[in-house]
């Protein structure tokens, strides 16, 4: 994938992500415009309760092939699958979901 449009994807995550409160829906916009930007892959989030995985939301095109498990902040999880993100970009791409969980999850307020 370009720089440029892994930008682009950014960008417009970030503003969307802004826009609406709260964990759930900030996760619900990351995978619509995911989705959006990358119309042949899917993503999704899940919280590990356990051993249980809980699916949460996601969107996107059901591929079929094995999905990319990725541990975020806490005890959630991203999957995608049908997409190649080079290492930097799953390094920024991971890091500002986990500022967004960060910055959203009721639980981290004193």
């Amino acid at each position: 994938m370009s720089k440029s449009d892994f930008d682009k994807f950014l960008d417009e995550v970030l503003i969307k992500v802004l826009e609406v409160e709260g964990l759930e829906n900030s996760f619900k916009k990351i995978a619509l415009v995911f989705s959006d930007f990358f119309p042949n892959s899917k993503i999704w989030f899940a919280e590990k309760l356990g051993k249980r995985v809980s699916y949460l939301t996601g969107a996107g095109q059901e591929s079929f092939l094995k999905a990319k498990e990725f541990q975020l902040r806490d005890s959630y999880l991203l999957y995608i699958e049908n997409i190649e993100l080079n290492e930097e970009e799953k390094k920024i791409f991971i890091d500002f979901i986990n500022l967004i969980i960060y910055l959203r999850d009721d639980s981290n307020e004193s």
